[in-house]
């Protein structure tokens, strides 16, 4: 055994219900010891900053992956905190979520979908070194993960505003930039995706978390 006590855990959902599912779960199998619970990514470093006692494994909600928060929150964790080990949840389901999220430090990712043993079989996994990947609703080990094109957050934000139906001109007032500029940043979008069209990008943004 890893602890002669009880897993610890941190819990970061901004939507209240959601979270005390969780939490009620994952006190029913009584190896488990809730000890940070929060709502944003800010709220977790903060209190990861000022806990005594760090927690084995967090589950973090993410509803979108522009939020510039939840990386830094990420980018935090692997190098402040690397003994606590992230699992994210999302309603995404696209290739690229995955691989994004455990190249940048999260040891597993899973669909909100998951019943409550597949919930278990995860976080106990996760704890053990043991790393789980779900997809298709599957709990399996995940294969080597080929690294995954890193768009800045400005190529997330540009993304998430084509998926609105929004021009470049639009784009460009909202950002403050150039029409040109705004182009230059699809042009390095399509080339880093291998993508052709804006169907397809709209497309990859609805299953990876990139719009609203």
């Amino acid at each position: 055994m890893k602890t002669q006590g009880l897993i610890r855990l941190g819990i970061c959902d901004d939507h209240p219900i959601f979270r005390e599912g969780i939490i009620a779960t994952l006190k029913s199998f009584n190896c488990y010891s809730i000890d940070l619970i929060v709502s944003n990514a800010t709220e977790l470093t903060i209190s990861l900053s000022r806990a005594k006692i760090l927690p084995h494994v967090c589950l973090i909600t993410i509803s979108t992956l522009c939020d510039a928060y939840f990386h830094e929150a990420l980018k935090m964790i692997k190098y402040r905190w690397p003994t606590v080990n992230v699992i994210v949840i999302s309603t995404f389901e696209g290739d690229y979520i995955v691989k994004l999220l455990l190249q940048k430090g999260a040891k597993s990712y899973f669909k909100r979908t998951v019943d409550r043993n597949e919930l278990h079989a995860i976080v106990m996994s996760v704890f053990y070194k043991e790393y789980f990947q779900l997809e298709s609703d599957t709990c399996k080990k995940p294969q080597p993960i080929t690294e995954a094109p890193l768009l800045s957050l400005k190529e997330m934000e540009i993304i998430r505003f084509i998926s609105k139906g929004w021009d470049n001109r639009i784009i460009a007032n909202e950002l403050h930039i150039s029409i040109r500029t705004v182009q230059t940043h699809c042009n390095n979008i399509y080339k880093k995706l291998s993508l052709r069209t804006k169907e397809q990008l709209i497309v990859f943004a609805f299953k990876n978390g990139l719009c609203d």
